[in-house]
């Protein structure tokens, strides 16, 4: 497992906009104050990965001012009941220093290589509440 390559992307976003009943694929830019940025966590053997351990946790990365590091399950969160699937979540750190009722708007992308069927998934999320 190798951890590593933390950089800053271009200052937009690009959302596909589709609907089901239209023939053409219509993109937004939409603007944002804060760089988004991204963490690449690369595991050289999945199934060794699988093996081993009930629950990896990554490095700390910076993004948005705030730390975060990725929990992955790689035979799924018993706890919600996933289990047969990689169940991964994102942590925000050092959150005892956030005042009480705390909410940090934040969207985030999980982009995963399958190297078994060569194609990525992706799975995204919002907010993160206290």
């Amino acid at each position: 497992m190798h951890t590593d390559d933390f950089s800053e992307l271009p200052n937009f976003s690009l959302l596909n906009n589709t609907n089901a009943s239209d023939s053409i694929e219509a993109a937004i830019l939409r603007g944002r104050d804060a760089l988004p940025s991204h963490f690449l966590f690369k595991i050289e053997s999945f199934s060794l990965l699988e093996d081993s351990i009930d629950i990896y946790r990554t490095s700390q990365f910076e993004a948005g001012g705030f730390k975060w590091r990725l929990l992955i399950y790689p035979t799924g969160d018993s706890s919600k009941n996933a289990e047969n699937h990689i169940s991964i979540y994102l942590e925000l750190m050092e959150t005892s220093s956030l005042p009480a009722g705390w909410e940090v708007n934040v969207i985030f992308n999980f982009l995963i290589f399958n190297q078994l069927q060569d194609k990525y998934d992706s799975l995204q999320g919002k907010v993160l509440k206290d």
